[in-house]
């Protein structure tokens, strides 16, 4: 069982939001992804998660160039390896 933090959520403009994924104890994956897409399915961002002890996270700003996020409701899904690990949604003010 694994658990997912994701705050805050909704994200207000210029804001950051940070994504945690808490590991079951003994569990060792490998290099954790962050991917993050649109509502049609369309990757728009991908962010590499770092571990910290036993759980991966990452801070994001959904604003920051290339290409800012627009308004609206955004699917996250976390992978290692290939391997879908947790999943969730982002709502972007």
């Amino acid at each position: 069982q694994s658990y997912l933090k994701l705050f805050p959520n909704p994200v207000a403009q210029g804001g950051v939001a940070t994504v945690a994924l808490d590991l079951p104890d003994g569990v060792d994956v490998g290099p954790v992804e962050l991917v993050v897409q649109d509502v049609m399915g369309r990757m728009v961002r991908t962010v590499k998660m770092e571990r910290v002890g036993t759980s991966v996270q990452a801070t994001f700003s959904p604003f920051s160039p290339p290409s800012p996020l627009a308004p609206g409701t955004y699917l996250l899904h976390l992978t290692s390896n290939g391997t879908w690990l947790a999943g969730g949604k982002l709502l972007v003010e």
